[in-house]
């Protein structure tokens, strides 16, 4: 890794926690999480039973209508 190699991943940290953020905020109202690893963050959205979990269909749904919606300027 470069020099800056510990700023880029300190703002991609920032970065993961800002976007859980969104996706938890009142509009949104996702379930959302962030797991850090040692070279990168994940953001995901809600906690399931299993595959076969109805709630990971109608989550899918709306995350995938949210993500479609115009914004508003």
């Amino acid at each position: 890794m470069g020099r800056n190699a510990g700023a880029v991943l300190n703002g991609n940290a920032k970065a993961a926690h800002m976007t859980a953020e969104v996706l938890r905020n009142n509009q949104l109202n996702f379930e959302a999480y962030v797991l850090h690893t040692e070279f990168t963050s994940y953001v995901t959205i809600g906690g399931f039973d299993s595959q076969d979990d109805p709630r990971l269909t109608q989550t899918m749904q709306h995350f995938l209508k949210e993500l479609n919606r115009p914004a508003v300027a």
